[in-house]
């Protein structure tokens, strides 16, 4: 076997002349031929770049076109724009690639560059390792960034889709006659009810016979039901929407409430005071300080008027229409406890008391709501104004027909019933709750003081395991808890006090529309309409240099006719399968792509192929 690298070597031995250095005529590669065919290497590079931008502002016009419109056939409509923005891709890779081509033979002609750069520069687009070559990066920059812009394009199909999104828009409706239920406490008893089919339950239940017909005899089990869930459920009952999901609206209406004020202790309140009957003890020193444990003390009193019963009652104390509630509260920092019985562990200066005595009494008020459905969950805003007390005279019990007190008697009979009594001490200095507060919203989520039950054999009574406390606003909170059970009538279907009425409503419905953000489509039409403009210029250079032919067919016919030199045979030499590790013996020779020179005459052959720095003729514009 001949030597790998002699003169003389030959991997085609049954053909040895189809190396040969002698000069002959290359008659498939004429210049008329060659500008004929590769007219299309321009146009398809200027083509191609012009198809890409167009169909970004294609992709452009149709995202507008989406825009506020309903987003129907979703799946279609996206992917329609991922086509879009994919077949631009496939444009800009195109020109961009064919401009890469005309660059890379243009180096190949201008400098001499190792097997291994030229095998690097060639597999550019399929293989981004290729980049890190550091021959590539000093001789090769042009080519690298246009590798790279190549391979930056998959971003645009991800990128461009995403400026069009699909969101739920509102559209605001005002519908002027929607038929609500509302409440009229004008409506006697005495209201002729023959033909009102509609008619079911009472609120109050009513003497039906007798010398006292038509008289007040208590709250019916519609209203007991409707006053504890209220009281013990602590929120507002609202019936559904009238107007669909999503809808707003106000209603007015009179109808029963509690008055709650302040009453001032310390100021002369005479015999309508039911915790200071002696004027002397209603004053700055009513509420006095502990002496010995500051957690046994009176912490709340609710009682009428007279503190029992009042005249013309009949021994029911509720009868006169108010409330009078007086309480402490103790601000949580000094809750501190030791010991047991527990005891304060900290002093509590008389300053931490907030001490309170209010009045709430039975009124008429004019009730503003502003009722709201969120995908028909309720939600309920309003304001009273007061108007009169309601009657609590001795007459009004009986039997004379009555407009709308009733109602207001059975929720103030409840209510009394509840808030009466006494959270403190008994006789014996035991805690005790004679209240019914207790579970409801308007005492405090947790008892105090507490028993500690790891150190000590707790017996299990309620003044021993901790009773609620008052909250601090109590006034407040009973105005707002009369204000959720009047609203709260709402629910009652076929209620005697119940009828339609028109209101206008605002409804709210959301679509699904398209909404096209026009930013990040224009951003990566723009980014690879710029890297192709910019390899547009190297590659129209890269023609004109090669007297306006380009390289059209760059594949493996190309490859074979530029290697006929058996100076490459000879560097191959038995490597012919050309193997990964075969490779690297032989990719720091240097090549050039020119002229092959008879190696005798010194005078060039007509034969363009690849070869030694020394044994090619540089390429010169004709």
């Amino acid at each position: 076997m001949s030597s790998k690298y002699g003169p003389h070597s030959q991997i085609y031995p049954t053909q040895p002349r189809q190396h040969s250095d002698a000069p002959r005529t290359n008659t498939y590669n004429t210049p008329h031929q060659s500008r004929k065919s590769s007219l299309k290497v321009p146009f398809l590079l200027v083509f191609a770049y012009i198809a890409g931008v167009g169909i970004g502002v294609g992709h452009h016009f149709f995202n507008s076109f989406l825009d506020g419109r309903l987003a129907d056939y979703q799946a279609w409509m996206i992917g329609a724009g991922t086509a879009l923005a994919y077949a631009a891709k496939l444009c800009f890779a195109l020109s961009i690639g064919i401009a890469l081509t005309q660059h890379l033979w243009k180096l190949m002609r201008t400098g001499p560059f190792t097997l291994g750069a030229i095998d690097n520069l060639f597999d550019l687009k399929n293989d981004p390792t290729r980049l890190f070559k550091s021959e590539l990066l000093v001789k090769a920059k042009i080519a690298l960034l246009l590798a790279i812009s190549i391979w930056i394009l998959p971003l645009l199909p991800i990128l461009a889709p995403g400026s069009i999104s699909v969101k739920a828009m509102s559209n605001i409706r005002i519908f002027p006659d929607i038929t609500i239920q509302t409440l009229n406490f004008t409506r006697s008893f005495s209201t002729t009810l023959t033909g009102n089919t509609s008619y079911t339950f009472n609120f109050a239940e009513i003497q039906g016979n007798g010398a006292t017909f038509d008289r007040y005899t208590g709250p019916s089990s519609r209203a007991t039901g409707l006053i504890h869930s209220t009281v013990y459920g602590g929120h507002v009952l609202l019936p559904s929407s009238p107007c669909g999901a999503n809808c707003t609206f106000t209603q007015s209406f009179n109808g029963p409430a509690y008055k709650c004020w302040e009453i001032d202790y310390t100021r002369d309140v005479g015999s309508r005071n039911p915790f200071c009957r002696d004027t002397a003890s209603c004053n700055a020193d009513h509420f006095n300080a502990p002496t010995r444990n500051a957690f046994d003390i009176s912490w709340y009193m609710g009682r009428n008027s007279s503190g029992d019963t009042c005249d013309g009652c009949e021994g029911k104390a509720w009868m006169d229409g108010k409330i009078w509630i007086e309480y402490q509260y103790l601000q949580p920092s000094y809750r501190i406890q030791v010991d047991y019985p527990p005891k304060n562990a900290t002093p509590i200066p008389d300053s931490a008391f907030e001490r309170h005595q209010i009045l709430c009494e039975s009124y008429n008020a004019t009730y503003t709501l502003k009722r709201s459905y969120v995908d028909f969950q309720p939600n309920v805003e309003g304001e009273m104004k007061f108007l009169n007390p309601l009657n609590y005279t001795a007459q009004t019990f009986s039997g004379i027909p009555m407009d709308g007190s009733y109602a207001g008697f059975a929720i103030h009979e409840l209510l009394y019933s509840s808030l009466s009594g006494m959270i403190g001490l008994d006789g014996h200095m035991r805690r005790i709750d004679t209240t019914g507060l207790g579970g409801t919203q308007l005492v405090d989520e947790q008892p105090f003081p507490r028993p500690n039950t790891t150190s000590y054999n707790i017996d299990n009574t309620p003044g021993t395991m901790g009773i609620q406390k008052p909250i601090r606003d109590l006034r407040t909170a009973l105005e707002r808890l009369h204000f959720n059970i009047t609203v709260g009538m709402l629910t009652i279907p076929n209620l005697i006090y119940a009828q339609n009425e028109t209101v206008s409503a605002q409804t709210t419905t959301f679509e699904n529309r398209w909404t096209y953000n026009w930013i990040p489509l224009a951003a990566a039409y723009a980014g690879c309409a710029l890297l192709n403009f910019l390899a547009l210029i190297v590659g129209t250079m890269a023609i004109i240099d090669n007297e306006g032919r380009g390289v059209g067919k760059s594949g493996f016919l190309r490859i074979v006719m530029t290697t006929r030199n058996s100076t490459l045979d000879g560097i191959v030499g038995d490597r012919g399968r050309g193997d990964d590790d075969l490779q690297e013996e032989v990719d720091m020779f240097k090549v050039k792509l020119g002229e092959l020179q008879d190696p005798r005459s010194g005078v060039g052959t007509g034969r363009i192929a690849f070869g030694m720095e020394n044994e090619v003729l540089e390429l010169r514009r004709r």
